[in-house]
């Protein structure tokens, strides 16, 4: 189960004011990774009536015990710009040094929860050229358990694409976000009407030591 998002080249005008209060953070699931990191998934949405661009994230990790446990620096999210009721994931890693304490035995006490808070969501008439879309894709394991998820784009505007990337979120049962992943930008570094341009998209950090039960 995939959702894909492209970040392709935009058109720049005028900025205008901020709207936080229009991002909502749909679903999110933390895990550590094999470097002993707390990281928390997840995927926002823009349920205002403007488009927004540079989403930053904050997030704060409790235990069951109402303590502030751990902060995080500012994230932003994989899209830098957001049109009414589009979708975008984040990845937010948490080191251990913004910690209360220099490690992660407070997992012990239990997660209750990760309050986010939206730092910044400028509205904006900036805009994605929305006309490359995912063509076909298909998923695989590879040998060390890393999922991968292989597929072509294709240009279905009249304008020529520049800046392409793919971006994978990735779903449980359930519809949590448990994982992402994007590539690098795509080869030919132009796309014109009609062209099609492979890509590859694994999920981020399979080599997850603790995962909360979802």
């Amino acid at each position: 189960m995939l959702a894909m998002l492209m970040s392709l080249s935009i058109v720049l005008v005028q900025q205008a004011s901020s709207q936080p209060e229009n991002i909502r953070v749909l679903s999110y699931s933390w895990y550590v990774d094999n470097l002993g990191l707390f990281d928390v998934v997840g995927e926002v949405q823009n349920v205002g009536p403007n488009q927004i661009e540079s989403v930053t994230l904050g997030g704060t990790v409790y235990t069951t015990d109402g303590v502030a446990q751990m902060l995080s620096p500012p994230t932003l999210v994989y899209v830098n710009c957001l049109i009414p009721q589009q979708k975008a994931s984040f990845f937010m890693s948490f080191p251990s040094q913004n910690s209360a304490t220099s490690d992660l035995s407070w997992l012990s006490i239990g997660v209750d929860r990760v309050d986010f808070s939206v730092l910044r969501a400028n509205v904006t008439t900036n805009y994605l050229y929305p006309y490359v879309i995912v063509q076909s894709s298909s998923g695989t394991a590879d040998g060390e358990g890393v999922y991968w998820v292989s597929g072509t784009v294709q240009n279905v505007g009249n304008q020529t694409a520049t800046n392409i990337r793919v971006i994978g979120t990735f779903y449980n049962a359930s519809g949590t976000v448990v994982a992402v992943g994007y590539t690098d930008y795509l080869t030919p570094a132009s796309l014109n009407p009609s062209s099609v341009a492979s890509f590859k998209v694994g999920a981020f950090d399979q080599n997850e030591t603790e995962v909360p039960l979802i």
